[in-house]
């Protein structure tokens, strides 16, 4: 696990009364299912069952073959679903900024007893978390240069001239959506892309396309892990990242929003459901530079579509 190599040895902090107990309860609730028993737990036979036992893979499944359907149906049926969706959609957002608003009394309340009982023991863990998540998300956002270059024909330099101001927005204010101004004219401008395809592309992409799920779940798993003293191992591990990859597609488009698919994840792994709030209360450093990935990837996937559609490119000089 990563987080042995905490620098000075950094000592686990002291958990709360029980936490240990129920770490361990939660670890050892039996074996892992074998792969053919967990695809098949991938099908819903109660839809509603699964949402509310918060089963996300068997919900978003369910969801994608929904959506499917409805796309097929005809067409006052499909506007009268779809138009019942959005609007559930805008309510349920509602409902989600007013828990976000409320979250961080709930996490200082959290912390708080915890940071008292465990002194600067927490400091090592925690900065060393946010050091291993920002670099990371550093080197993902590196290898998209050349990732772009090879699958979307664009030069390094120009793609990094071209992604540069939305880059420094999302850095600025922590939001893909806030950046996505910047993303159209550096798609546009920068990269001389088609309308057709930035118009599309890059504002699906910011509300759904979050590369930097996979690694920010992951290592906010094995913090917890390491934290809670629950070893994870690669299967686990891979539940996350391979979650990640689907549930952000979901995730509400409201600061912090994404933790909140991890609850039922982490139940599922063995891990405290508590552990989210220690995460959301040291994101801030964090979602910056996962904000910067995350827009960097939208604009490497509208280059990529945009090769793929057969738009003019500029030539490759840069």
């Amino acid at each position: 696990m990563v987080f042995t190599l905490l620098p000075g040895g950094a000592a686990r902090p002291p958990l709360p009364a029980g936490a240990a107990e129920a770490a361990g309860e939660l670890a050892s609730g039996g074996a892992a299912p074998d792969f053919g028993t967990w695809l098949t737990s991938l099908i819903p036979t109660n839809p509603v069952a699964a949402a509310a036992n918060g089963a996300m893979l068997p919900l978003v499944l369910f969801t994608l073959l929904l959506a499917l359907a409805i796309a097929r149906s005809g067409g006052a049926t499909r506007d009268t679903l779809l138009g019942f969706f959005r609007a559930l959609s805008e309510a349920m957002l509602v409902m989600v900024r007013w828990v976000v608003a409320v979250a961080p009394i709930g996490v200082f309340a959290l912390v708080l007893p915890l940071a008292a009982r465990s002194g600067a023991g927490v400091v090592g863990g925690v900065g060393f978390y946010i050091l291993v998540y920002s670099l990371a998300s550093l080197v993902v956002i590196l290898l998209l240069y050349p990732a772009t270059a090879i699958a979307g024909g664009i030069p390094v330099r120009r793609f990094a001239r071209a992604v540069l101001p939305a880059q420094l927005v999302a850095f600025a204010s922590s939001s893909s959506i806030a950046s996505l101004p910047a993303l159209v004219e550096g798609a546009e401008r920068g990269l001389e892309m088609p309308e057709r395809v930035s118009g599309f592309v890059l504002p699906f992409a910011a509300s759904t396309f979050k590369i930097a799920a996979p690694v920010s779940w992951t290592i906010g798993a094995l913090f917890v892990g390491w934290f809670y003293g629950v070893p994870l191992h690669a299967r686990e591990l891979a539940t996350v990242a391979f979650a990640a990859v689907f549930l952000s597609f979901v995730g509400p488009g409201v600061p912090r929003g994404a933790w909140l698919l991890l609850t039922p994840l982490f139940l599922a792994i063995g891990l405290p459901a508590e552990g989210i709030g220690i995460l959301i209360a040291v994101d801030a450093i964090p979602d910056l530079f996962a904000t910067v990935l995350n827009v960097t990837g939208d604009l490497s996937a509208a280059a990529i579509v945009a090769r793929g559609a057969g738009a003019d490119r500029p030539p490759l000089s840069g």
